[in-house]
């Protein structure tokens, strides 16, 4: 079945530490991440945090993405740049840097097999997060520390205290989400020391806890629960739970460990002998993880280390391999291993690991004997180098069956005697029956037929009780479909059955018609049929006739419309030419007056004239002639002011316009009360050349009222200002204009003076 570490690390990758184990990455550019790029930026860096990053990211490339024991130089050579690093933060007191420099070495450590020290660094990140009284930081200092922690049966319980201790503080801080993630942590380690029952009520606890508390990431805790039921042998249990994952993966839209569920579904169709099902699974998975990667042997999928899907992909080989053996392909698999191969080189000593027990087990299925226990023998040794428990435990199971098939009946019981060894919930019901099966070959061969019996009934109950409840289960499956499809069957023949009755009753009338009319019912058919037949021909006559005339008018039509346009754009084009003489008129006869309130009144009518003729050249350069963009009209309106009266450094405008269309109806008015209101804000609200803001906001209150506003933080209206009687030009003009287009208008004073006008659409109006 699918191996627990693996479905660990892609859980823990994806839920917890994406974010923590690359967070300097997302602080580097991608094409930055070159060891000989990333030492060029360190050089030309500063002594700052930057560099700090860079040292992390250039570290963590080597003990991460190098996790490999014949790169041990590469390993090493991260030290110098985490050390660095620590020296760099603690001079510039960067705490979070400084946490996060010290948790990187805790996996360097760790990485180097040297626990103590990696358990010192751990241990002060976790001080020093309790005396700052963060809480959260050091739950997650505690999360790292299990992590990393290697999973050696004799430290399993020691690690789970890890996770307990952040789980206390989730606890504390009710924080339910992060609470569940934890106890799926706790779990796993219970399912690895063989605590089944335990890790399943776990399980089952944060799936409750998970439902109750929003979040939809339910795929996790599916996943584990599948896993659960299959060590015990219930597969099909543990299909329904990894289908569940599936449906949540997709709700959610969180694709990236799709091909892990995609595996962990072959692996038990394949437990369960459906061989042809799970190689569809596993072609699935294999596919997915191709499409995100490049045959050079780096994987681009974001927060995933490219080492982990290199192993992923050889995992997934080796049991498209034993798919295809088992199916009495052995060449087939070999050819399909080979291309792989040479594909995607196995670039670390894990994925060497599974490339070379896969080479076993087509060599043994050849019936090469010797050269298959060669590639055994090899893969165990870089099992247990690597400390690969999980997997070193399948290849004792491997190389078994190639002793039996051999006819070596001791070496393969010394080899059962070692799996046997290990805590039963670690081994899955299927192999355990299979095991007793080969302990009942080796018996037999050796002439203990007692010990031989006991085995095969061992064997016999373990397997009866796999595939007896799934018998059950298809059986009542395929009654389902049975009875579906019977239905479904019953419905459709009593539609055919009316269908039949129905023609025969107008099969029966239509015979009792032609009975009675006979010979003479036929000759007036044949003449109405005749007569229709002339009718048509004149009819059609005349459509064609008819269609000819509407295509003749439509075209007509389009062309009037078309001149209608372009007249309408020329007209608005000549209107602001007009406009522009008119204001060139009134600049010239400016020149003549010395009287300061005659041209301030020539210059207020040229800001006018300005304001209507910037709406015409709207309508004659847009497409559309019946209405204005009211947004890019106040940009260009304020731009006008602002440059006429030369106010950029002194007056700063705001405008929060929504994308609003009027037609030219509403908005000359709207667009005069603008220029009226945006200059007595110049010219009055901020005297002695102060300082100021004014605000221009036009806003859709519903489906038709519309409200604009213009404010400033001057100095507001006059303590004797009469709201109702305005005498001068420019409020009475603002008044005026507000009533044609039957809006409210308002003057108040807020931090300054505001006016506001509330009107309805001239659409809504026509409907009223």
């Amino acid at each position: 079945m699918k191996c627990l570490c693996q479905s660990e690390r892609y859980f823990l990758a994806g839920v917890f530490f994406v974010t923590t184990l690359v967070c300097c990455h997302a602080q580097v550019p991608e094409n930055n991440k070159n060891p000989r790029k990333l030492l060029a930026l360190i050089q030309q860096s500063k002594p700052d945090t930057g560099r700090i990053k860079l040292l992390l990211t250039l570290s963590k490339y080597y003990f991460d993405t190098e996790w490999n024991y014949r790169n041990k130089v590469k390993v090493d050579s991260a030290l110098v740049y985490l050390v660095q690093a620590k020296s760099l933060s603690d001079s510039l007191r960067a705490f979070g840097l400084g946490q996060e420099t010290l948790t990187q070495m805790g996996y360097y450590y760790f990485r180097c097999d040297n626990a103590r020290q990696a358990e010192e660094c751990f241990r002060q990140v976790i001080d020093l997060y309790r005396k700052a009284g963060d809480k959260e930081g050091e739950a997650q200092a505690w999360i790292n520390f299990g992590m990393r922690s290697p999973l050696i049966d004799s430290t399993l319980q020691t690690i789970i205290g890890r996770f307990e201790n952040a789980l206390c503080i989730y606890r504390a801080s009710n924080d339910k989400i992060k609470e569940g993630s934890v106890i799926i942590q706790i779990a796993y380690k219970h399912v690895r020391q063989g605590n089944l029952t335990l890790a399943e009520n776990e399980a089952m606890q944060v799936l409750n806890l998970q439902k109750g508390n929003g979040p939809k990431e339910l795929q996790y805790t599916y996943d584990l629960l599948a896993q659960i039921s299959a060590l015990r042998g219930n597969y099909n249990i543990a299909i329904r739970y990894e289908l569940e994952a599936i449906k949540s993966m997709e709700r959610i839209g969180d694709y990236r460990f799709e091909d892990s569920f995609y595996n962990a579904l072959g692996e038990f169709y394949r437990e369960l002998g459906e061989v042809e099902k799970s190689i569809q699974w596993f072609l699935k998975s294999l596919e997915i993880l191709k499409r995100n990667s490049t045959p050079t042997g780096r994987f681009d999928r974001p927060g995933v280390v490219a080492v982990e899907d290199r192993n992923a992909l050889y995992s997934l080989v080796r049991r498209i391999v034993q798919g295809l053996i088992r199916q009495h392909k052995p060449r087939e698999a070999f050819a399909f291993l080979t291309r792989t191969t040479e594909e995607y080189p196995p670039d670390t000593d894990f994925a060497r690991q599974l490339q070379t027990g896969s080479m076993g087990d087509c060599h043994q299925a050849m019936a090469r004997y010797s050269t298959a226990e060669g590639f055994y023998r090899e893969a165990i040794a870089l099992e247990i180098a690597t400390g690969q428990i999980d997997e070193l435990r399948k290849e004792y199971y491997n190389i078994s069956t190639l002793y039996i098939a051999w006819g070596k009946y001791s070496n393969a019981a010394d080899h059962l005697d070692k799996l046997m060894a290990m805590p039963e919930g670690v081994i899955s019901l299927c192999m355990l029956g299979d095991i007793h099966g080969m302990l009942f070959k080796i018996d037999s061969a050796s002439g203990d037929y007692v010990n031989a019996m006991k085995h095969y009934q061992r064997h016999k109950a373990i397997n009866d009780s796999i595939f007896t409840e799934k018998k059950s289960k298809q059986i009542q499956e395929l009654q389902i479909q049975y009875e579906t499809a019977q239905k479904e069957k019953d419905i459709q023949l009593l539609r055919n059955q009316a269908r039949l009755h129905q023609n025969e009753i107008q099969q029966a009338i239509l015979a009792k018609n032609l009975t009675f009319g006979g010979i003479a019912l036929l000759l007036v058919i044949v003449g109405l049929l005749y007569h229709s037949y002339c009718v048509k021909q004149r009819s059609n006559q005349q459509l064609r006739a008819q269609q000819r005339e509407i295509n003749q008018k439509n075209y007509s039509l389009r062309n009037l419309v078309d001149e209608k346009e372009w007249l309408l754009k020329e007209v608005h084009h000549r209107v602001k030419n007009n406009l522009a003489t008119i204001m060139s008129l009134l600049n010239s006869q400016s020149a003549y007056l010395n009287n300061g309130e005659a041209l301030s009144a020539i210059r207020d009518s040229q800001h006018r004239v300005q304001a209507m003729s910037l709406i015409h050249q709207k309508l004659y350069q847009s497409e559309n002639v019946a209405a204005i963009d009211m947004a890019f009209y106040i940009h260009e309106l304020v731009e006008y002011l602002r440059d006429s009266f030369n106010t950029r450094h002194r007056i700063r405008f705001e405008t929060k316009v929504e994308p609003v269309e009027l037609t030219i109806a509403q908005a000359v008015p709207l667009g005069l009360i603008l220029n009226e209101a945006i200059t007595n804000a110049i010219k009055y609200a901020f005297p002695e050349n102060r300082n100021g803001v004014i605000t221009i906001s036009l806003k859709q209150e519903t489906d038709d009222r519309f409200s604009l506003a213009i404010a400033d933080n001057g100095i507001g209206l006059p303590p004797d200002f009469d709201g109702v009687n305005r005498s001068s030009l420019g409020m009475s003009l603002m008044q005026g204009l507000s009533d044609d287009i039957g809006a409210r208008f308002e003057i108040r004073n807020a931090g300054g003076t505001v006016i506001a006008i509330r009107f309805v659409s001239e659409q809504s109006l026509h409907h009223s």
